[in-house]
């Protein structure tokens, strides 16, 4: 392949931008196929619903342990998924 350099040879930085910029698609479209492998495997652990209820009670005492950076609906939340109620403990989950 030709490629007319019509400003001379590019930069010692232009040239290495370039490489990375390839490099990077190189490994995107290598890489490809694991990488959904993953996803659905990511995508089976959050349809779990015991996961999601675990998930969301650790985030329940996260919000409890900081009062203060959060919001009155995630305080309400929280306080329902403490108390033991298992649809608030799967939002949390679904939100954490």
């Amino acid at each position: 392949m030709i490629v007319p350099f019509f400003r001379g040879l590019p930069g010692l930085r232009r040239f290495v931008a370039w490489c990375l910029v390839f490099l990077n698609i190189f490994f995107y479209f290598s890489f490809e196929k694991e990488q959904a492998k993953f996803d659905q495997a990511i995508g089976k652990l959050y349809e779990d619903s015991y996961y999601l209820q675990i998930q969301g009670k650790l985030f329940s005492e996260i919000i409890d342990q900081h009062p203060l950076e959060t919001t009155k609906l995630l305080k309400s939340i929280s306080y329902k998924a403490l108390r033991g109620h298992r649809n608030s403990q799967k939002t949390l989950g679904e939100l954490a």
